[in-house]
């Protein structure tokens, strides 16, 4: 649509809706570019309306033209409760329109006039037609530059309101001074729930006037004094101030340079607001004084399940904090609700700050996963880890990833694996340890029956350290789900998808194309032949000999689900064809074997053929090797 004609239409739909039946209580024509035409074909239709409560034009450029009309308007209206016109350019002029409305209203709860250009000047006079009004509930003038003196006049008409609830007066460029006439307001009100104060320029003393206001307030539960060029120290006395007023849920620091904003909004959360379970503070830079703010918060609280301090630098001071709150918290009483997920990956712990975690192991009743990847946990740091977990019966997920644990860290872990009882993932990716770490572990897996998934990924362990894990999971038929990615095993995504079948559902498993050997196979074989589910297995193009092939065959004589085996374009010579002969005729289910592309000569394609004809059950032959001159199919 033409953009020329967008006011036109917008208009039609404004006046459309004002001309409806006259029983209509709410109109919200906001963001509609209304402009003072608009506001003057609204104007006109309102002057017989007694029944408008609510009125929403903001964002609609009417003006100071516009304000007039609307004044005009209203003029006769007893009804109107909350009128909305936020960013219109109205200025101090039409601000003076507005006032001389107001002063006809008595009923008037809630006006919005952010952002509207309306200065000092325009403050003084809606503060004049406020003073008779004795049910203003909500005033917002955000944005309007009203600076000391305005914020003067306001404090002289609200004083002694008792009605007001909340006051929004964020970017008005109020100094110290008008935060000092402000506070007048805040110690005789009795009713304010939301101050919003941002943006700006109160600074430390201005910030102490609305702090003695307040000291012995109760009803206040957001306030906003973010970028104001508070002093850290100030702050600091401003929370504690606060932190035991009990209704203060919102109490927003940030900007004000040097102080933990981010701690001490989370802290007041914690503390307050008690349907707050989960609490995501991920990338905050908190360091170890927000930290504590979120210490002295946990110590009373009885709702967090969840608490995620990952990327915040809390660094060792810090975790010492949380853990002598942790440890001192009804959090993890077994009659109350309790943490269960504690994320404290990225914050620089090294050993000593582990012991301190170490402790809310030993202590906690329920917490169920603990993530502190990416530190610099060394082998000590692994080993209070490991004594803790001795006495913790809840963890089912510790993740360790990106640190330095070496094989004597998999050592201390290992042995606590041999007998824990809810363990089920570890992750120990990008940890130096090599083969010797991953026989500890592997040991350990022969008795852990509870353990499901290892992350080994980014280490140094090679086939050697594999195969102590294959001889591991031979006989651990619950474990589900290895990562070794990015070590030196050869085959490691083949022995990854293997041992990870364990985890899916499908009956169909496929290898093609992966280049292993029959080593591979042998830990294949010796894991497919308990979990007995797949019906079609398919292994071409790889390195199969004819040892691969007796594993398979092996495998293929006992079981009552294989119907498709493909070994297509690999190593198999006649004596692996032997093998597979030998299989079919006790193996009654297997329908189709293919063997195309291998070393298999006459002889042995004779082998099967014979065992073919005398089998019970139909079996579809492909073999047509490489040193058979013409391929058939038997």
């Amino acid at each position: 649509m033409d953009s020329d004609f967008q006011p036109i239409v917008h208009l039609m739909y404004a006046a459309y809706n004002v001309t409806k039946p006259k029983t209509i209580k709410h109109i919200h024509l906001g963001s509609n570019v209304i402009q003072e035409e608009g506001a003057r074909l609204i104007g006109e239709e309102l002057r017989n309306n007694m029944t408008l409560t609510s009125l929403n034009l903001g964002h609609n450029q009417i003006g100071t033209k516009g304000a007039q009309y609307l004044s005009y308007g209203l003029k006769d209206n007893t009804t109107i409760q909350r009128i909305y016109l936020e960013d219109n350019a109205i200025g101090k002029d039409g601000a003076l329109h507005i006032a001389e409305w107001i002063k006809s209203n008595k009923v008037l709860t809630a006006i919005s006039l952010g952002n509207n250009q309306i200065g000092s000047r325009g403050a003084k006079y809606i503060s004049d037609a406020l003073q008779d009004n004795m049910v203003i509930c909500h005033i917002f003038l955000e944005e309007n530059r009203i600076g000391d003196k305005g914020a003067q006049f306001l404090a002289k008409a609200l004083r002694n309101k008792t009605t007001l609830a909340s006051l929004q007066l964020a970017n008005n460029q109020i100094g110290a001074k008008g935060a000092h006439y402000l506070s007048s307001i805040l110690q005789n009100n009795v009713t304010l729930a939301s101050l919003t104060l941002g943006g700006n320029q109160i600074g430390t003393k201005g910030a102490q006037y609305l702090a003695d206001s307040l000291r012995n307030k109760e009803t206040l539960t957001r306030m906003n004094l973010s970028f104001n060029g508070i002093s850290a120290t100030t702050v600091g006395q401003l929370y504690v101030l606060f932190q035991n007023k009990t209704k203060l849920v919102h109490f927003d620091l940030k900007g004000n340079d040097g102080c933990d904003d981010v701690g001490i909004a989370a802290s007041f959360q914690i503390r307050h607001n008690k349907k707050v379970v989960g609490l995501d503070l991920q990338s905050n830079n908190i360091r170890d004084q927000g930290a504590k703010y979120i210490a002295d918060a946990l110590q009373n609280n009885t709702t967090l399940t969840e608490l995620d301090l990952g990327y915040c630098d809390i660094g060792e001071q810090g975790t010492k904090y949380l853990a002598d709150a942790l440890n001192n918290n009804k959090l993890f009483s077994f009659d109350s609700q309790t943490l269960t997920v504690l994320y404290l990956g990225h914050n620089q712990l090294k050993d000593e700050g582990i012991q301190c975690i170490a402790h809310i192991l030993e202590t906690a009743v329920i917490l169920g996963e603990l993530s502190l990847n990416n530190n610099d946990i060394g082998e000590q740091g692994a080993k209070y880890l490991a004594d803790a977990l001795n006495n913790n019966k809840t963890l089912t997920t510790l993740i360790l990833e990106n640190n330095h644990l070496g094989n004597k860290g998999a050592l201390y872990l290992a042995q606590v694996l041999q007998h824990h009882p809810t363990l089920k993932v570890l992750e120990l990716q990008n940890n130096q340890i090599e083969n010797e770490g991953v026989q500890y572990l592997a040991d350990a897996l022969e008795t852990n029956k509870v353990l499901t998934s290892l992350r080994l990924d980014e280490n140094h362990i090679d086939d050697q350290g594999a195969q102590y894990l294959a001889h591991a999971l031979e006989t651990n038929r619950n474990f589900k789900y290895l990562e070794l990615n990015n070590n030196k095993i050869s085959d490691w995504k083949a022995v990854e998808a293997i041992i990870n079948t364990r985890a899916k559902q499908n009956d169909a498993f496929n290898l093609d194309n992966y280049g292993i050997g029959d080593n591979i196979i042998e830990l294949m074989t010796s894991i497919f032949r308990k979990t007995n589910k797949f019906t079609r297995i398919s292994l071409h193009s790889n390195k199969i000999g004819d040892r691969g092939a007796q594993l398979l065959a092996s495998l293929v004589k006992n079981s009552t689900t294989i119907i498709t085996l493909d070994l297509r374009s690999n190593h198999i010579g006649d004596e692996g064809a032997d093998h597979l002969a030998d299989a079919l005729k006790f193996n009654k289910t297997l329908s189709t074997l293919k063997l195309h592309g291998n070393l298999i000569t006459a002889t042995g394609a004779k082998d099967l053929a014979n065992v073919r004809k005398n089998r019970t059950t139909p079996i579809q032959l492909n073999i047509a090797g490489k040193n058979i001159e013409k391929t058939k199919k038997i």
